[in-house]
C-alpha cells in the first residue's frame, strides 16, 4: 500500500470503521474485475514509477547476485562433505 494512504487507513482502524470484505463476491472481484488504465496519475504519479522501476530492476539483480555468494556451512555433515570435496581433513 502506498505510504500516502497510511494515515487514512490508520485512522479508519482506530475508529473501527474499516470494513474487511472476505465474501465470495470480493474474491470474484479480485480475480475477474480488470480496470485497465494507462494514466500515470492512477498509478500514483512519477514517484511510483521511479520507485518500482528501481526496485524491480536494481534490487532484484542484487538479490540474485547475493544468492550466488558463498555460504557458511554449520553442521558436521556439511563439514565432512566439504572436506571430501577439497581433500582436506579437519583437525589433521
Amino acid at each position: 500500500m502506498p505510504i500516502e494512504y497510511w494515515p487514512h487507513v490508520l485512522e479508519d482502524l482506530q475508529q473501527g470503521s474499516y470494513q474487511f470484505n472476505a465474501s465470495l463476491q470480493a474474491v470474484k472481484d479480485a480475480l475477474f474485475v480488470v480496470n485497465e488504465t494507462k494514466s500515470l496519475s492512477e498509478w500514483g504519479g512519477i514517484g511510483f514509477l521511479i520507485w518500482h522501476s528501481g526496485y524491480f530492476s536494481i534490487c532484484v539483480w542484487i538479490v540474485l547476485f547475493l544468492m550466488r555468494g558463498p555460504r557458511l556451512l554449520r553442521s558436521k555433515d556439511a563439514l565432512d562433505i566439504n572436506d571430501q570435496q577439497t581433500g582436506e581433513a579437519v583437525g589433521a
